[in-house]
Order: structure tokens, then C-alpha cells, then sequence
């Protein structure tokens, strides 16, 4: 196995790991100190998370698309992104607009024959 990939994937995994759990323990500790304070923690923290789900979902759709397979690789990730934003305004939440975006992408996925 190779090294360098196996140290990129725990970087990864430790810089989600922070992201995700030092809102929550600087959010704790303002509060805690002096709740009439105004801090920037929570406005920077709630720009890096869409920030981050961008960038991961251009990462993925850019490995998606082959450009002698066009035809056949563009309707499912347009069949997943319209299951997102289908389920973001009808379940709302995220976890239903990703089961959703999951499900339309691989029924499109099976119909399309990928």
C-alpha cells in the first residue's frame, strides 16, 4: 500500500474530525463564559461547513464525468443533484436530502446501465 495515500487519508479524516467538533466545543465554552459577548467562532464555523460541502461535491462530480462517456455519465449525477434539492425542500434536513439524491442516483444508475 502506499504511504503517501494512506497518510492523505487520515489527514482527511482528522481535518473532518475538527471541523466537526470544534464548533461545538467553542460554541460551548462562549456560552458558558459571558453569554451577552458576540463572538466571530460561530460565523466563521458556519462558513467553513457549506464551503466544505462544496468543495467535496465539485471533488466528486468532477471524478464522475468521463468525457468519452458523457452521455451516459451526466444523467445520473444530474438525477442525484435534483434528488438533493428534491429532498432538501420536501423532507427537509440533510439526511433526507442525501438519502434522496442517493436514491435518484442509483435508480438512474441502474436504469442507464453505468
Amino acid at each position: 500500500m502506499d504511504w503517501s495515500f494512506l497518510l492523505m487519508i487520515v489527514l482527511a479524516g482528522v481535518g473532518t474530525f475538527l471541523i466537526r467538533s470544534l464548533p461545538l466545543r467553542l460554541g460551548g465554552r462562549q456560552s458558558k463564559a459571558d453569554p451577552s459577548r458576540v463572538s466571530i467562532w460561530p460565523r466563521l464555523f458556519g462558513a467553513i461547513g457549506p464551503a466544505g460541502v462544496v468543495s467535496l461535491l465539485v471533488v466528486s462530480l468532477i471524478s464522475l464525468l468521463r468525457p468519452e462517456q458523457m452521455s451516459l455519465d451526466l444523467p445520473p449525477l444530474l438525477a442525484g443533484l435534483a434528488g438533493v434539492l428534491l429532498g432538501r425542500r420536501w423532507p427537509g434536513g440533510i439526511a433526507g436530502s442525501t438519502l434522496t439524491g442517493v436514491l435518484a442516483y442509483g435508480l438512474c444508475v441502474a436504469y442507464v446501465g453505468v
